[in-house]
């Protein structure tokens, strides 16, 4: 029993001591990819100022940044560069299924594929005009095109920061610059409401008077894009505090030492936080919110069970979140209330959306109609259930995905990012230190899915791009260093 006891303490501390080896080989490799770092983050940091980067200008430059940096990280691997850290080869479980389904989008897009593939309705144009067209699977092989472009360089974000966040520095910074970055953005949002210039940037916004979109053109957007920041700030926040607490001192001494962590080089976190959270609430957005909030509780959860608060203190700190989140709907959240009591869209048109978006995978369920085409297809299937305007999105992205896309590539492209939610959930329960890091990426993966159930937040490419930066260096942290090849 004495020598078993020994063998653990024994193992115990050679895995300490490997972490630590670790973390200093991982700060003294960060110098040479600096710059690849800096441009990479200021490229996703950016990325909510031109109205979410939805016009086909801002996502085209994102795009091509991302390969210059992909290029420039590339080389930096052949020529021996010592500043990038390896990563773990186990990378099929998301890898493989992202791969296969760019390589589906791509065929959708060409004319290569049999003639019986391809959707009826090149026939029937064909048929029309009394001439011979070179169909293919997509409705529109340009915007299916367009769409896999953009999932390259969300791609290309999180490979990026998979490689380089594996020194804690990084991923310290990426996680703090969202936070700064969700604090200017919410201020804006709150500065052009309470000023009621009702615009975005230079452009006038009427459709959504009284609401706080920020940057964004919706509101619901801007809610996810804010929830994430949101989600940053409470992990880099948790992770001063259990620093704090983690002192040998007692008492009013660990009360100041807590005070200085928050007060110090950090010193942006909690205004962020306050500032975040009330633009949240003004957003007016229902979905947004409560999957906000769905995030928040899955941080706080995977906080507890990786052990980085103790069970008293995360009470606390989940207790602190619903207080506060009370007190600012009670301050801020009339809008909400209103959105609550008198929805705009009635929920009968909303399932009839779903319905016709149903009907028309089941009539394509394995080809789908194109990467990007919902819009195309949907007016194909629309009827008079529907009054409301055109939908170009069908406001549940697991839907549009198999409609677009096919029911099995969806499936690998879920399958592809929940992966990386059991990779964060692991990483958590396994890490001995910077386990906040995984724990981030968990709160950032549900809040994102549930949100998807009732919008698009993930075809925005501002949101997409700062949650594939997350997700990087969630997923980075998420490897003891001791896992990591030499």
């Amino acid at each position: 029993m004495r020598a078993s006891r020994v063998s653990a303490r024994w193992q115990g501390a050679s895995e300490a001591e490997a972490e630590r080896r670790g973390r200093a080989a991982g700060s003294r490799t960060r110098i040479g990819g600096t710059g690849i770092f800096r441009i990479l983050v200021a490229l996703v940091l950016l990325a909510p100022l031109p109205l979410g980067s939805v016009y086909p200008l801002s996502w085209a430059l994102m795009a091509a940044v991302v390969g210059v940096l992909l290029v420039a990280h590339s080389l930096s691997i052949v020529v021996g560069s010592p500043s990038i850290t390896q990563t773990p080869g186990a990378m099929w479980s998301w890898l493989v299924p992202f791969l296969l389904v760019a390589a589906w989008a791509a065929m959708q897009g060409t004319s290569l594929t049999p003639s019986s593939w391809h959707h009826p309705l090149w026939a029937e144009a064909a048929a029309a005009l009394d001439t011979k067209i070179s169909g293919s699977i997509s409705l529109d092989p340009f915007e299916t095109i367009s769409a896999l472009l953009r999932l390259l360089a969300y791609g290309g974000i999180f490979w990026l920061a998979l490689h380089l966040c594996r020194a804690p520095q990084r991923a310290e910074a990426v996680f703090v610059g969202l936070s700064v970055a969700g604090l200017l953005y919410a201020a804006y949002g709150l500065a052009v409401k309470f000023t009621g210039s009702n615009t975005v940037l230079w452009y006038s916004n009427p459709y959504y008077s009284g609401v706080v979109t920020s940057t964004f053109v919706n509101r619901n957007n801007y809610a996810t894009y804010a929830g994430l920041g949101l989600i940053c700030t409470t992990g880099m926040i948790i992770k001063l505090y259990s620093e704090a607490m983690s002192l040998p001192s007692r008492g009013h001494v660990r009360a100041v030492a807590i005070i200085e962590a928050v007060t110090g080089r950090s010193w942006a976190l909690v205004p962020s936080w306050i500032v975040t959270i009330t633009a949240l609430l003004l957003t007016a957005s229902r979905g947004g919110v409560f999957s906000s909030l769905i995030g928040l509780v899955a941080l706080v959860g995977a906080v507890r069970f990786a052990k980085i608060l103790r069970r008293r203190q995360a009470v606390v700190m989940g207790a602190a979140v619903v207080v506060c989140g009370a007190a600012f709907l009670l301050f801020s959240g009339e809008k909400l209330a209103e959105r609550l009591a008198y929805p705009i869209t009635s929920p009968e048109e909303r399932s009839s959306v779903y319905a016709l978006t149903l009907k028309a995978i089941a009539d394509r369920p394995w080809l789908g109609t194109g990467y990007g085409t919902f819009e195309e297809a949907f007016y194909l299937y629309r009827d008079e259930t529907v009054h409301h305007g055109h939908y170009d999105k069908a406001h549940d992205t697991y839907l549009e995905n198999a409609l677009e896309l096919g029911v099995p590539a969806e499936v690998l492209l879920t399958l592809s990012l929940g992966s990386l939610l059991v990779r964060c959930v692991v990483g958590a329960l396994k890490r001995r230190q910077d386990a906040i890091y995984p724990c981030v990426g968990v709160g950032a993966t549900l809040l994102v899915a549930s949100h998807s159930v009732v919008d698009f937040p993930l075809q925005i490419p501002a949101i997409a791009a700062t949650y594939a930066l997350i997700m990087g260096a969630a997923v980075a942290q998420s490897w003891r260093s001791s896992e990591l090849p030499t």
